[in-house]
């Protein structure tokens, strides 16, 4: 590569690569990577080489080393800027730069990129993105990093980028100074050189000094004609500027010769990309062969102790899984079951402990010898009375309590014949409508008892206080899976003074406790509505 015969260079990368193991990532690879992507640089061969600055940046990453992050951060930089992916080429040199901790690479490294580099190709990228200060901060501290480890090449590529950003802020004294500067500590370096000519023609052509860029234009042909084997990166480079001049200046045989020139170089770089890329891709191959193979038994040897933990988790899995289950039904049947025998005790609590109540007192008053016959049978009628309205209750849990009793069609003939017994003796009238989809639904206990009691609270209501000679009962079932009760009396509805509102609240609570609703609203009489979903 020193001798820029890279077809030579490429060759003996080739043959490293043949000898190299496998998908390993040590040092030697990380050179081979770095010669590679060098390679692919002054090839011109920016998405090969940017394939490749990935894979050493991976490689640099697990070795730990700033020097080689830094110097793959470098080669990434690089074939993004020439990809015009410029604010990605800037990240890319900023991060190489947080690595690049040594100033001078110790002796036990090989060439690499350095400092200067990272600062001279940030600087030309900030260029390139129209930030000229920033550029030029960079730049100068490229050339003074350079100046200060004697890198002539270095020095130069850093006046000709000095001059470049001088031109870009309007400065062009001292840009002409820095190109001038260039030219005279050129020594070998000659696609350098090149580089030098185009940017000092751009110069003279944006000061409408058509003779002086002429003349460099010219040289950079000249040089270009004498020395055919510059890279083709800073050749392309320079032949894009030139064309561009002596099309403008209308000087037709510079111009021809600068296209074929330009296509010449191309189609080198096409014929070299077709020929690296069968030398790579088969070297490639045969690697990438060796190593799926190995891969295939390595997967083969996974795969099948991989079956056998499977199978062992499973077993373990399926055989918790059965434990917890087990656990769990005798835990819900518990909570079943204590959760039936606390529904029962509130029950016999809240229905019959206030009747019971009411017999014990009245039975203690019945006891007292100085009462008059006449409300010793007065207080025996009541006990008898409460005694049946308990004995009502009693058999209202107990209809609740049996399964039996869980269908649509028998909590309406159980509601009917309540009503009608419950009724019976008294001037109201009763009319009971049944409009039922699927009168066999399942409705389970608690819900029936919970629609029940709001049904006898609505009737105890109409019978105490709604001074009504009509009532109109409907039980409906919708095709969606809900449930209406209604309760229609012609009385005197709802008034101001409500005489029954802890007996509506009562009803409104049952109902939100099977996630229903009760609803009560006046219209010739009062109506009662109880809705629920049956499912």
């Amino acid at each position: 590569m020193d001798l820029e015969k890279l077809d030579s260079a490429q060759y003996w990368a080739n043959e490293l690569f043949s000898v190299l193991p496998a998908n390993k990532q040590d040092v030697v690879h990380y050179y081979y990577n770095s010669r590679q992507s060098e390679i692919y640089y002054y090839n011109n061969f920016p998405r090969l080489g940017l394939q490749n600055a990935e894979r050493g940046l991976q490689i640099a990453l697990a070795l730990k080393d700033s020097i080689f992050i830094a110097d793959a951060y470098n080669f990434k930089g690089l074939f993004l800027m020439n990809l015009n992916r410029i604010q990605e080429a800037i990240t890319s040199f900023e991060q190489g730069l947080q690595w690049s901790v040594w100033k001078v690479h110790p002796p036990t490294y090989l060439s690499l990129t350095q400092y200067y580099h990272l600062l001279g190709n940030l600087s030309e990228a900030l260029l390139k993105h129209n930030e000229p200060a920033s550029s030029l901060k960079y730049a100068f501290h490229s050339y003074n990093e350079a100046v200060k480890n004697k890198r002539l090449r270095a020095i130069s590529v850093a006046q000709n980028q000095i001059g470049s950003c001088y031109d870009a802020l309007g400065k062009p004294d001292s840009a002409l100074h820095f190109f001038k500067s260039c030219i005279s500590g050129i020594d070998n370096d000659i696609d350098v050189l090149l580089l030098n000519y185009a940017s000092l023609g751009q110069h003279f052509r944006k000061q409408q000094l058509s003779e002086q860029a002429n003349s460099a234009f010219k040289e950079g042909v000249r040089l270009l004609t004498k020395r055919p084997d510059i890279n083709s990166y800073f050749s392309i480079e320079f032949l894009n500027k030139a064309i561009v001049f002596f099309s403008e200046s209308k000087q037709d045989l510079l111009l021809q010769d600068c296209i074929y020139k330009k296509m010449m170089i191309l189609d080198k770089v096409q014929a070299d990309y077709n020929v690296q890329i069968n030398e790579v891709m088969e070297a490639a191959l045969k690697n990438e062969t060796q190593l799926l193979n190995l891969r295939i038994a390595n997967e083969a040897r996974k795969v099948k102790l991989d079956q056998y933990k499977i199978i062992a988790l499973s077993t373990l899995l399926v055989s918790v899984l059965l434990i917890f289950l087990l656990y769990r039904n005798r835990l819900l049947k518990k909570l079943e079951l204590a959760k039936l025998q606390h529904n029962i005790q509130q029950d016999l609590h809240d229905e019959l402990g206030g009747s019971l109540s009411i017999i014990r007192i009245l039975s203690d008053l019945m006891s007292n010898k100085k009462l008059p016959p006449e409300e010793i049978a007065n207080l025996s009628q009541k006990i008898s009375g409460t005694a049946s309205e308990a004995a009502q209750k009693m058999n209202t849990l107990i209809w609740a309590l049996n399964t039996d009793n869980d269908s649509i069609a028998n909590l309406c003939e159980y509601s009917r014949q309540y009503a009608v017994s419950f009724f019976e003796g008294t001037a109201i009238q009763i009319h009971f409508e049944e409009k039922l989809f699927q009168p066999d639904t399942t409705i389970h206990g608690t819900a029936r008892k919970n629609i029940f009691l709001c049904f006898k609270e609505a009737l105890n209501n109409v019978l105490k206080h709604a001074h009504a000679t009509r009532v109109e009962i409907g039980f409906e079932m919708t095709a969606n899976q809900r449930l209406i009760v209604s309760v229609q009396d012609n009385g005197n509805g709802l008034q101001s003074n409500n005489q029954f509102g802890n007996g509506l609240k009562n009803m409104q609570q049952r109902m939100q406790a099977i996630n229903g609703t009760a609803t009560f609203s006046s219209s010739n009489g009062l109506l009662v509505r109880f809705e629920c979903a049956i499912a």
